[in-house]
């Protein structure tokens, strides 16, 4: 979606971004025209028949209780260190927003069961985001700070627009910039989350 004249918002999915390969087709995509500076991005998805999204390992993890040592939070884990690896990353800090991920969710805790359930299941977004602008080179905004809902969870545009503005989106959208689709924030911080497939609204919201 045009922007301005010389910027585009590209949003991709999930399941363009589940091995490696994929995302360095996503990578190619994005180069190849040097309009596509908002890069909206989901969490990586099912990789073969019988595989789990990242998102429905999360939801997992959540039922879990966010144990830090829930083998669905193992295998988010591990995931990763496989993307990370088969992308030759060696200077992507995984363990330690790993790490962020984990004590996020002892601070959700203080929420309700509901918004703990949605901050679990957002993170597959946050940390791919935060790769995906690594290999590429642009710079990652987090949807929680600016992406806006009311506290019971609706979206709130006019908040959004200004807390847009607040972060600098358009300016620095000149350099490239990588946004994690799906989530946002309300004003106590707390992450609420689209429904399920709710990159697509944030790439609407970012254009």
């Amino acid at each position: 979606t045009d922007m301005q004249p010389g910027l585009v918002t590209a949003k991709f999915g999930g399941s363009s971004l589940s091995t490696a390969a994929m995302v360095r087709t996503v990578v190619e995509i994005v180069r190849s025209d040097r309009s596509r500076r908002a890069i909206v991005v989901s969490a990586p998805g099912t990789r073969y028949k019988g595989d789990i999204k990242i998102t429905d390992l999360l939801a997992a993890w959540a039922r879990d209780g966010c144990a830090g040592d829930s083998v669905h939070f193992k295998e988010v884990a591990e995931r990763f260190e496989v993307l990370t690896r088969d992308l030759g990353v060696v200077d992507f800090d995984l363990p330690n927003k790993l790490a962020r991920i984990q004590s996020l969710m002892v601070t959700a805790k203080a929420f309700t069961p509901e918004i703990l359930h949605e901050c679990a299941m957002s993170r597959g977004e946050w940390l791919n985001a935060q790769l995906i602008a690594h290999v590429l080179g642009y710079t990652f905004i987090d949807a929680a700070d600016f992406i806006s809902f009311s506290e019971d969870g609706t979206y709130h545009h006019t908040a959004t627009i200004r807390r847009a503005e607040g972060v600098r989106i358009r300016e620095r959208m000149a350099d490239g910039i990588v946004i994690p689709g799906f989530y946002g924030s309300t004003v106590s911080r707390a992450i609420r989350t689209f429904p399920r497939d709710g990159s697509d609204i944030t790439g609407s919201i970012v254009a």
